[in-house]
C-alpha cells in the first residue's frame, strides 16, 4: 500500500556518494573480484578437494581458462 498525503508522491533519493567511493557493477569486475576472493581463501590452489574449482562448482581447466580471460595469475612469492 502507497499512502501519500497530497497528490504526488515524493522519494527522497540517497545521497550521492563520493565517485572515488563508487563501484563498478560491470558483470566482469563482479566476476573477477569473487573468483579472485575464492582464489586466495583456497591459498590459490586450483585443483583438488576443497581447490578453488571445487568450491566454485567448476572443472579446473574452466577455472584456468576464466583466471586467463579475467587476467588473474597466481602471485609470485616473494615478488
Amino acid at each position: 500500500m502507497i499512502v501519500a498525503s497530497g497528490p504526488r508522491l515524493v522519494i527522497p533519493l540517497p545521497p550521492r556518494g563520493n565517485s572515488s567511493q563508487v563501484r563498478s557493477e560491470r558483470l566482469r569486475d563482479v566476476e573477477r573480484t569473487h573468483v579472485k576472493a575464492v582464489l586466495q581463501s583456497a591459498h590459490w590452489r586450483i585443483r583438488g578437494v576443497g581447490g578453488a574449482a571445487d568450491r566454485l562448482g567448476l572443472k579446473p581447466s574452466t577455472l584456468e581458462s576464466r583466471m586467463s580471460r579475467l587476467g588473474l595469475r597466481r602471485p609470485v612469492p616473494g615478488a
